[in-house]
């Protein structure tokens, strides 16, 4: 029955484990920005079907932030450029989203150790 509570959710998880695939093949791909679309929508699914107080959101969270951070990592250049200037542009908003991220998923653990 499609208006029944075990088919959205089934429905839910299928739609959620295709984002993961997706989100997961194109970071492999060091495809970061359509990594993250895909990633953040599976952490919006996740949110609504488990709940923000889950350990498996909790672990998408903390995805979505390397995947920040890989991307910044990728944008540096290769060559030493003599100074250690602070990151701008593009390099600087991927490591603030990985920061925000981070201090969720940690302030989450935190708020958990020991349960």
């Amino acid at each position: 029955d499609p208006k029944s509570p075990t088919y959205a959710n089934n429905r839910q998880l299928s739609l959620r484990d295709r984002k993961w695939s997706q989100a997961q093949t194109l970071r492999g791909a060091r495809n970061y920005g359509d990594a993250l679309e895909a990633g953040i929508a599976m952490l919006d699914i996740e949110r609504q079907w488990l709940g923000a107080d889950n350990v498996e959101t909790v672990r998408s969270v903390e995805w979505i932030a390397r995947t920040y951070q890989e991307a910044a990592l990728a944008r540096l250049p290769d060559v030493p450029t003599g100074d250690a200037a602070t990151p701008d542009g593009p390099i600087a908003e991927n490591l603030a989203r990985a920061e925000e991220r981070y201090a969720e998923a940690l302030a989450w653990r935190e708020q958990h150790a020991g349960k």
